[in-house]
């Protein structure tokens, strides 16, 4: 008798082990479906919002902008502008000859904010953010990196360029790694 209660109760558990695994999984399937949505959101709003944005997808590259992606800013106070360099390294995914191959990408972008006001300063975030919003009718930008940070207010958000930029694996890596310490990440007012 004592076999058939201890095969029971080992089967009980074993049950709810595979419950407590499932509603794990669906917890983190749920986690990826609502960052996948809130990624989108971002996209659709910088797609909405950004004069010539089609630049950056066209050209191989992604949205919305990470918070580690943000290069050089160059506040020019005269014209009352900023502009601003996006650096994207990834790795993708390339099908050839019917396998898929992941291949370094690398590419600089550079978007113009015009008729500025802006506020420079030292955060308490120590690390990256790059916020866009509708504030009015104007957008606002906020910048940060490593506790040094610009909130841009503009009338308007205009991409430039974004081009790919073939390099070695090591370079590559050198510079994914630059960008998420924000080695890249200035602000500069001229």
């Amino acid at each position: 008798m004592n076999i058939f209660l201890k095969i029971i109760k080992e089967w009980k558990e074993a049950w709810k082990d595979s419950k407590e695994k499932q509603k794990s999984f669906q917890d983190r399937i749920d986690k990826e479906n609502e960052k996948f949505e809130k990624e989108e959101k971002e996209a659709n709003f910088f797609r909405d919002n950004v004069l010539n944005s089609e630049i950056i997808t066209k050209n191989k590259g992604s949205l919305p902008i990470k918070s580690y992606q943000v290069g050089n800013i160059i506040i020019d106070k005269e014209k009352k502008t900023a502009q601003i360099e996006i650096r994207q390294a990834e790795t993708i995914g390339k099908q050839e000859q019917g396998a898929w191959y992941h291949v370094p990408f690398y590419a600089v972008g550079h978007f113009i904010c015009k008729n500025i006001e802006y506020k420079i300063g030292e955060t308490n975030i120590n690390g990256g953010v790059f916020s866009i919003s509708r504030q009015e009718n104007k957008l606002k930008l906020f910048l940060n990196h490593n506790r040094q940070g610009v909130e841009i207010i503009c009338e308007e958000i205009e991409a430039l360029d974004f081009k790919e930029q073939k390099m070695n694996i090591k370079d590559f890596q050198d510079i994914e790694m630059g960008m998420k310490w924000g080695k890249y990440f200035s602000i500069k007012e001229i």
